[in-house]
C-alpha cells in the first residue's frame, strides 16, 4: 500500500510540473493546495471521501475544492477518486490467489458496494473507449 501511495504522490507532482495552471487560473487557484488535495485523495482513497469532507479538511468551500481538483487533474473529483480505486482493485485482483473475494477487494479499495464498483468500472472503460476513438 505504501508503494502505491508513493507512486501516486510522484504522479501528482508530475502532473503539476507538466501541466501547470493556466495563466488566468493562477490568480484563482492555489497550486500548493491543489497538490495537497491530490496527495490527500491518493493517501485516503479507501475512506469515505467527498468534496464536503475535503472542504472540512482544507477549510475551503466545496466549490473551490472542486475547481482546484478539476483544474489540476482535468476531471471531476468523483471520476478521479474512482479511477484510483479501480486501479487498486485491478492490482489486488492480479495479485489475488483466491484469498479474498471480489466484495472484500472492492471494499478495501473504498467502494461501498459491488454495484458502485461495477458502475465506476463501466464508466471508466467507456471513457477509455471514447479517448481511443478520439486519438484515431
Amino acid at each position: 500500500h505504501l508503494t502505491n501511495v508513493g507512486y501516486f504522490n510522484l504522479l501528482a507532482s508530475a502532473i503539476v510540473k507538466n501541466y501547470p495552471l493556466r495563466q488566468g487560473d493562477q490568480d484563482v487557484f492555489d497550486e500548493t493546495l491543489s497538490v495537497k488535495l491530490v496527495q490527500y485523495i491518493n493517501a485516503h482513497y479507501q475512506e469515505d471521501l467527498s468534496l464536503e469532507s475535503l472542504s472540512n479538511v482544507f477549510y475551503r468551500s466545496v466549490e473551490y475544492i472542486s475547481k482546484c481538483i478539476h483544474t489540476i487533474i482535468g476531471r471531476n473529483f468523483r471520476d478521479y477518486l474512482n479511477q484510483i480505486r479501480l486501479k487498486q482493485v485491478f492490482v489486488a485482483l492480479a495479485n489475488n490467489k483466491g484469498e479474498k473475494s471480489l466484495q472484500q477487494i472492492v471494499s478495501e479499495a473504498g467502494f461501498t458496494s459491488l454495484p458502485t464498483y461495477y458502475r465506476a468500472k463501466k464508466r471508466y472503460f467507456e471513457d477509455e473507449d471514447v479517448q481511443r476513438q478520439q486519438d484515431l
